[in-house]
């Protein structure tokens, strides 16, 4: 049978137990859902106040909680176990509710900033990576292009020339440019110049994946890639 003394003390390790194992499943969720990429497609001041949310605010409530719960264990007491339970619901709810949020309606950042070259028989392309933060330790980013044709789909097409690997930078743009493959040629002859145009995609695959393998799209994922369009990212 539990005594006064140890429901009191009980009572007092609830509030800082859940304000630490809460804040620590956030930052688990942050990881997994990768929510500073997505923040990335955000305006700047967006993007930094809620950052600073993500990044410092659940390490400082998981510190807290922490330090809370070992005074707790020295020091019971069931006092103030309604108005801390109040406030450490409310944080991890607030908390919770942005990183729910940002996951629901985030975006995948615009990392192909310009794009041309039909006529001149090569694909060229603009990235912008600094949205890729979160992958650049382990991914590279890479362009794919194919012939517009209405006939195909887009996702399983064969017909696509796929650039060299490049790493993900920070700040600065990358320059992409890369001759049709044979079959992109020959898909781009069928068609009259002035009706010619390219589609142009970035993906991001694991470093030392092998390219070569990627015959379309669709074999982006089965190399354990990204496709960085938001028609195609989940697939």
């Amino acid at each position: 049978m539990l005594t006064d003394g140890t429901k009191e003390s009980n009572s007092s390790q609830i509030p800082p137990t859940l304000l630490t194992v809460g804040s620590l499943c956030a930052k688990a969720f942050q990881w997994i859902s990768n929510i500073d990429f997505l923040l990335s497609a955000r305006s700047d001041n967006f993007n930094l106040m809620y950052k600073i949310l993500i990044d410092w605010g659940t390490w400082v409530f998981f510190a807290a909680g922490l330090i809370w719960f070992l005074w707790r264990l020295k020091n019971p007491t069931s006092k103030e176990f309604w108005p801390a339970i109040t406030v450490v619901t409310g944080m991890l709810a607030f908390v919770w509710g942005v990183l729910v949020t940002i996951h629901a309606t985030g975006m995948i950042p615009k990392v192909i900033t310009a794009w041309g070259g039909a006529r001149l028989g090569e694909c060229n392309a603009t990235f912008d990576t600094s949205g890729l933060s979160s992958f650049h330790k382990d991914y590279h980013v890479v362009l794919i292009c194919g012939v517009v044709d209405p006939k195909a789909d887009q996702f399983t097409d064969t017909r696509i020339t796929i650039s060299k690997p490049y790493t993900i930078l920070p700040r600065d743009p990358i320059k992409v440019s890369v001759p049709f493959n044979a079959r992109m040629a020959n898909a781009a002859q069928q068609i009259p110049v002035q009706d010619l145009f390219i589609w142009n995609v970035a993906v991001i695959v694991p470093k030392g994946a092998d390219i070569s393998s990627i015959n379309s799209l669709s074999d982006v994922k089965k190399n354990d890639g990204k496709i960085l369009s938001p028609d195609y990212y989940d697939y």
